[in-house]
């Protein structure tokens, strides 16, 4: 998770690089876009499956515990598009 998380940010970093540089071109968008959105493949399941070892009950615990993550990561990915408009 951890490695996702550096991988992604390292992509984010080149990209601002490239448009503070003035060298960006629209297919270095669409690069970046698809290697985040394939290590967010790798980083969503993991997880998914680091949360039944973090909470004291898991079998009453882990249908509410998915739900929260869930809608949380919706709602901050919406306040991401959203912000992303100004």
């Amino acid at each position: 998770m951890i490695w996702t998380d550096i991988l992604r940010a390292g992509i984010a970093c080149i990209l601002a690089l490239l448009f503070m540089t003035g060298s960006m071109l629209p297919w270095h968008i669409y690069a970046a876009n698809l290697l985040i959105a394939i290590l967010g493949f790798l980083f969503n399941p993991a997880t998914q499956t680091v949360i039944p070892a973090i909470l004291p009950e898991p079998t009453k615990q882990l249908a509410p515990a998915n739900a929260l993550l869930n809608s949380s990561s919706k709602t901050i990915e919406l306040l991401g598009y959203a912000l992303g408009e100004y």
